[in-house]
């Protein structure tokens, strides 16, 4: 095969720009294996130095600034290869499993991975493969580096390397099991989602307090100084998470990729009393994987069948639950989705300021040490939950249609009445929603809002205010009966 017939690439960003180009065009990726004479070490050097810099630091080589990016690369490898095991860390259990079946293919023996597989960059970024690019058979080679495949392919078969005292088994808990690189993997997977659920569970964390949580909860031995390794090499990298330190106190906080640790620190900054810490075990971070699916399955049913398309209702749902435990207020988090809402009828509107309000209230705050703004004005009797955290000169208008512009006095009130409606169906609660409805909306409105509350709460009497909804015969009526019967399928109610 003559050099000529390839497409060859010098920076990584050109390696990236190709693999992005092959999958908006391709319902899969075909590849093939091939050698390349370049070192790992010369291929990680594409990376910026300040992440070789980064890699050395938190493995614990002395780095010195004014190294160039090869040595840097070179160092890092080395450590690499005699400590093979932190292949299986940094890297996902896809990309560790294309790395084995590329090792172990026949000269000219192709392989195809799905198009939205990150493994192939993931590869390349640490420098274990070289890119290339046939355009006339669209094939992609992956040319491996040989320095590191034997290493790893020795490693795969010394079962020494898994057991329980090994190197690799340090962020297994003692309930897991260790002896093979699967068992391994599915340990760090398992480290993962702990994680992923405490910082949904606190919005934002220290990385000192979350290894000391996980310590407590789950009886993990790792050191603070190997968390701190775990975090760089694997979470960061994979962005699993993202971290910041504050510039002013170089505190260390670890949290979601797209929270703004900066505002939320200085938000927080400006309360006058920091709140305590929530407590946590692992019932609670259980409890709390039910309660995000109910939040999110409704806001994004919503979502789905009044506006827009399943994967930008997610993107927009997610965007809500960073400002929310960023620390953001009312303001902030509805401007994340407020021009979503202005084609809608009034009724639909009512839905949506619910369900986004719901997340609003209910869900965890960084500032509030995980409380929610609900738990927090339980605990502390403030009057109204919309308040805490948010910027109070922020207008408000009066005379505004939309919901999520109505005084914060309006908007708990109405809240209240229904949320408690959904929480318990009977009589009492109905009376009071009706008058709120009557007092602040529509009175048309009366029926659906009574049909939905019911359909939240799995109560059969939606029907019967279906039906009356049925009866007025308008056309703002019959879109939101269509969208609720939408929605009804997706419950099988």
């Amino acid at each position: 095969m003559q050099i000529s017939e390839k497409q060859q690439f010098k920076t990584l960003r050109e390696k990236h720009m190709i693999l992005w180009q092959l999958a908006y065009r391709m319902d899969e990726i075909r590849i093939m294996a091939a050698r390349t004479s370049d070192t790992q070490a010369e291929l990680l050097s594409q990376e910026k130095k300040k992440t070789l810099l980064k890699y050395d630091q938190y493995v614990g080589i002395k780095t010195k600034s004014g190294w160039k990016k090869l040595k840097a690369a070179e160092e890092f490898c080395k450590y690499m290869q005699e400590h093979i095991w932190l292949m299986l860390l940094m890297l996902p259990r896809d990309a560790v499993e294309l790395y084995t079946r590329l090792c172990r293919l026949k000269p000219e023996q192709r392989l195809s991975v799905d198009k939205g597989s990150e493994a192939p960059l993931l590869l390349v970024d640490l420098g274990l493969v070289d890119l290339t690019y046939l355009p006339a058979k669209e094939l992609l080679v992956l040319e491996l580096a040989e320095d590191i495949k034997e290493c790893f392919l020795e490693m795969l078969r010394d079962v020494h390397c898994f057991g329980r005292t090994s190197e690799a088994a340090v962020y297994l808990s003692p309930d897991l099991r260790s002896g093979s690189y699967m068992r391994i993997m599915r340990g760090y997977e398992e480290l993962d989602t702990r994680i992923s659920k405490l910082i949904y569970y606190y919005g934002i964390l220290q990385v000192k307090e979350i290894w000391q949580i996980l310590k407590d909860c789950f009886s993990y031995a790792f050191t603070l100084e190997e968390f701190e390794k775990y975090v760089v090499l694997r979470l960061e990298r994979l962005e699993i998470v993202q971290t910041e330190r504050v510039s002013d106190s170089q505190i260390w906080y670890i949290t979601r990729n797209g929270v703004q640790v900066t505002y939320a620190y200085q938000k927080q900054e400006r309360l006058e009393n920091t709140m305590p810490r929530k407590p946590v075990d692992q019932r609670a971070l259980l409890a709390l994987d039910d309660k995000l699916a109910v939040w999110l399955y409704d806001l994004l049913l919503l979502l789905k069948n009044c506006m827009m398309e399943e994967k930008i209702g997610y993107s927009i749902a997610l965007r809500l639950l960073n400002s929310v435990a960023g620390n953001e207020g009312w303001a902030l988090c509805r401007s994340e989705i407020i021009d979503l809402a202005d084609e809608l009828f009034e009724g639909e509107q009512f839905m949506f300021w619910y369900q986004v309000s719901k997340v609003y209230l209910k869900f965890p705050v960084a500032g509030l040490g995980g409380y929610s703004r609900l738990e927090y004005a339980s605990q502390y009797q403030v009057e109204n939950p919309y308040e805490i955290l948010d910027d109070l000169m922020e207008p408000f208008w009066e005379d505004e249609e939309s919901l999520f512009y109505q005084s914060y006095k309006i908007q708990w009130e109405l809240f209240e009445c229904f949320d408690a409606f959904v929480e318990d169906v009977n009589d009492l609660t109905k009376n009071r929603l009706k008058k709120c409805v009557r007092k602040y909306l529509d009175a048309d409105l009366e029926n659906l809002l009574l049909a939905y509350g019911c359909m939240l709460a799995g109560n059969p009497s939606y029907q019967q205010y279906l039906i009356a909804l049925a009866e007025k015969g308008s056309l703002q009526s019959q879109v939101i009966m269509e969208n609720l019967l939408e929605i009804m399928k997706e419950w099988q109610v």
